[in-house]
């Protein structure tokens, strides 16, 4: 298999031309942050998920001072930690502060620590070297803390300006280069801008969600009883499944960036090889039940579909497909059979086998995607479920009708309006 095609969802894309263009997808702006500002896609990427918030109405400020208050509540955000304690213990955080929820996580974590007289001083201002010191506990926190001997070798022509308690700390941060100086300084001293802070938490995410994939691939790979779970079954009879009229062809969605390859209202034949889908039904499912709170839907999608973060899809069709040209692409190919196992029926053919073996090494040893082999793919978002959706193969040189084909945006809106 050389690509995976992610599978969405929607006959309701017959609506997308009554909608407004909603930039469902579209990354945060502000009037302060310059396209050609070594910050701008920190900031940008930190906005979009939720790691930082704006200042005003449209700006960021991002040569604003941060507070220790908001750098706890960045980091918060980032390990997606529960908040759920509303009082941090120190008499200068009060309860209904906005930071006072992520300052008592903080203090739970050992990430921060208080004065020594009760108070936190929270509008104070960090510094480089104290924010060094806050990642690596946050890294040891997320599990990814130093370990066993290791050493980096500092040349920052200021290292003496670096407190002892922060040398450790400061290497460790070079080490995961996550926080490093400039012009071979690391101004230990300084206070940390907003733009800075982006740049840091936006680093520490996109790891954190690297971590998260490569737990996915590597937890795919063996099957636990728990993991075999009832799937969607493409039958007359199933409420998760769209048929034609004439009730020969059932509707089927990919997420590509191959707009080209599917002219909507025209017949295409898969030549290039099979095609990756899932039913609209169930996405639509999904959908109304877990789009509140998303802001990276991009990231969200590549979860809930098992991709890589750099897959970099841009449209998703709707393939009209005959249900002899699908299978299922787990150990139970039988696409009218809703129960999964761990092995195979002595009925599935060599050839379906053979496939499959193919792709257990492509998928765990030539490439890395999260297959799960039992119908289902493995949403790897940090959310205590690895079940995404049902997933179906349209097989190689099938010949499907195109029913629809849209931007991201334009189907996240027509999901929106249902």
């Amino acid at each position: 298999m050389k690509r995976k095609f992610l599978a969405i969802t929607a006959a309701a894309a017959l609506l997308i031309g009554l909608l407004p263009q909603t930039a469902w997808g579209a990354a945060p702006t502000f009037s302060d942050v310059s396209a050609d500002a070594w910050y701008h896609d920190v900031v940008v990427d930190a906005a979009q998920n939720g790691l930082v918030m704006g200042t005003e109405e449209g700006t960021f400020s991002p040569q604003e001072t941060v507070t220790r208050g908001m750098m706890v509540t960045m980091l918060a955000r980032t390990a997606d930690a529960e908040l759920t304690q509303a009082a941090a213990g120190y008499t200068d955080v009060p309860a209904d502060a906005y930071y006072a929820p992520a300052v008592a996580w903080a203090t739970e974590a050992d990430i921060v620590s208080g004065n020594g007289d009760g108070t936190f001083a929270p509008e104070n201002a960090v510094t480089r070297e104290e924010l060094a010191v806050m990642l690596m506990r946050t890294y040891t926190y997320l599990g990814h803390g130093p370990t066993g001997e290791w050493m980096v070798q500092l040349e920052y022509a200021d290292l003496n300006e670096l407190s002892d308690w922060a040398l450790g700390a400061v290497a460790y941060c070079a080490l995961q280069d996550i926080m490093t100086g400039g012009d071979g300084y690391f101004y230990p001293k300084a206070p940390l801008s907003r733009a800075e802070a982006a740049a840091v938490v936006s680093r520490l995410y996109g790891q954190r969600m690297d971590w998260l994939y490569a737990d996915a691939v590597a937890d795919a790979e063996t099957v636990e009883p728990e993991e075999i779970l009832p799937v969607t079954a493409i039958t007359p009879e199933s409420d998760m499944v769209t048929w034609n009229e004439a009730g020969d062809r059932v509707l089927l969605l990919t997420w590509h960036h191959y707009p080209e390859s599917y002219p909507a209202g025209e017949t295409a034949t898969l030549s290039f090889g099979e095609v990756w889908t899932f039913t609209d039904k169930e996405i639509h499912a999904w959908y109304e039940k877990n789009h509140e709170g998303v802001t990276n839907w991009e990231l969200r999608l590549e979860q809930l579909i098992g991709l890589p973060r750099d897959a970099e899809y841009t449209h998703v069709s709707g393939l009209w497909a005959r249900p002899e040209d699908v299978v299922r692409p787990a150990y139970v190919p039988d696409i009218t059979q809703s129960a999964m196992t761990d092995t195979f029926g002595e009925d599935v053919p060599q050839a379906f086998r053979d496939w499959f073996d193919g792709n257990i090494q492509w998928s765990y040893t030539d490439s890395a995607y999260p297959w799960t082999r039992l119908g289902y793919t493995y949403d790897w978002a940090d959310n205590g479920t690895e079940f995404g959706l049902s997933e179906f193969l349209i097989q190689k040189d099938a010949e499907v009708e195109v029913a629809f084909t849209l931007t991201t945006d334009e189907f996240l809106a027509s999901l929106a309006a249902e």
